[in-house]
């Protein structure tokens, strides 16, 4: 809010945020920009957590009925260290 900067984000983020944010305006790039893909991280504490594993799954079903692939769906690697 009150600044020049811009933001290119997708048209259902930007309609939920001119819901609460009316003065803000939105317009169609002026170019085509490539189709990113998403990916789904967490750590690993909570791989068994049935909250987390079940919002992860809502995400998958979101991303599978809007015709879109996960690019990764995968915790992070954590580095393990060996102690002496």
């Amino acid at each position: 809010d009150g600044s020049a900067l811009v933001a290119t984000v997708p048209e259902r983020i930007a309609a939920a945020i001119r819901e609460t944010r009316p003065h803000l305006r939105t317009t169609e790039l002026p170019f085509q920009i490539p189709r990113g893909t998403s990916e789904l991280l967490w750590p690993a504490a909570t791989d068994d957590d049935p909250a987390c594993a079940f919002v992860r799954a809502l995400v998958v079903e979101l991303e599978h009925t809007r015709g879109d692939t996960l690019g990764a769906w995968r915790r992070p690697h954590r580095s393990r260290r060996r102690r002496s």
